[in-house]
């Protein structure tokens, strides 16, 4: 399996440490980098692509070492579903069609490495078989900060003593709070976690099928029109574009102790409930008569 980075992001999340010329996966909450700490994740599978914009070419290889041939620009953002069709694009380009690729979030927090290294062994080998998979997290409280995958538990696909593949149902985008709440006394649920994996055949075919003026626009680049076909393709994500249509994909779920760290209320969460990470902040707290509060300062501050 081949491991890609998705790179992007306009910065507003965890606003305003994270901006627009130096979103949250660039920023040190913690001991460093979220593009790093998943880079290391990773590089163990295989050596790693990036894809990101041409605008944080440099930032990007000050943060990690991804080589210019590992590196994917688009000329800016257009959401998942150009970025993966870009990628392959590349891939088709190198005869890497029937390559396996595992796509992962740059910003993304995954506290049980194992887990999910086990769990992609079971979803590579759903991809072998021509079926797009797409890593499920165990809810543990009713959010209505992510878009949940219902699976059929009668359709196991797949799976050893530790992960089983299912075929996928339904995708539901972020519920109120008492659909959440059905959706984890059903236990079919899973929040979604942005990770997918697939051969690039298989996806081609799903791009082919699903967004094929997507496709066809991508086909028709050359060395020299990159930005002028990115300025004519709508921003999609693959979920919309891709995954909520078609029937070959399946879903690995589990707990991997995941977190995408969006906002302010999760990283105070984990400042609290996960020490290991070790604080970036620079607050020097003072605190009188108040209580609940959380305090970040990337500068050396009496606050």
């Amino acid at each position: 399996m081949v491991p890609v980075i998705l790179c992007g992001g306009s910065g507003t999340r965890l606003w305003p440490v994270s901006r627009a010329h130096y979103p949250k996966q660039y920023c040190e909450f913690f001991d460093q980098s979220f593009l790093k700490t998943t880079y290391e994740r990773l590089k163990g599978l295989n050596t790693p692509w990036v894809i990101t914009t041409s605008s944080m070419q440099n930032l990007t290889q000050k943060t990690i070492p991804i080589a210019n041939d590992h590196l994917i620009l688009e000329p800016f953002g257009k959401n998942t579903a150009p970025a993966l069709a870009l990628l392959c694009y590349k891939f088709l380009e190198l005869k890497q069609q029937d390559q396996v690729v595992g796509v992962f979030p740059s910003d993304h927090l995954i506290f049980n490495e194992k887990a999910l290294l086990k769990a992609l062994v079971v979803a590579e080998r759903q991809a072998q078989k021509n079926k797009i998979i797409t890593l499920g997290v165990e809810p543990n409280n009713p959010s209505t900060a992510y878009g949940y995958i219902e699976i059929n538990e009668k359709q196991k696909l797949d799976g050893d003593e530790s992960f089983n593949a299912f075929q996928v149902k339904s995708f539901r985008e972020k519920p109120t709070l008492e659909t959440a709440k059905e959706y984890i006394k059903s236990k079919n649920f899973y929040w979604n976690a942005g990770i997918f994996v697939f051969k690039v055949s298989t996806l081609i075919k799903a791009f082919e099928l699903h967004m094929p003026e997507l496709w066809s626009k991508i086909m028709s680049l050359n060395n020299e029109n990159l930005e002028k076909v990115y300025a004519n393709l709508n921003s999609m994500s693959i979920d919309y574009g891709i995954m909520e249509k078609a029937n070959t994909i399946a879903c690995v779920p589990g707990d991997f102790g995941w977190s995408d760290v969006g906002s302010w209320d999760e990283v105070a969460r984990l400042f609290e409930e996960a020490p290991e990470l070790k604080s970036q902040s620079r607050a020097d707290l003072y605190s009188y008569m108040s209580s609940s509060n959380f305090v970040y300062s990337v500068k050396d501050k009496i606050i």
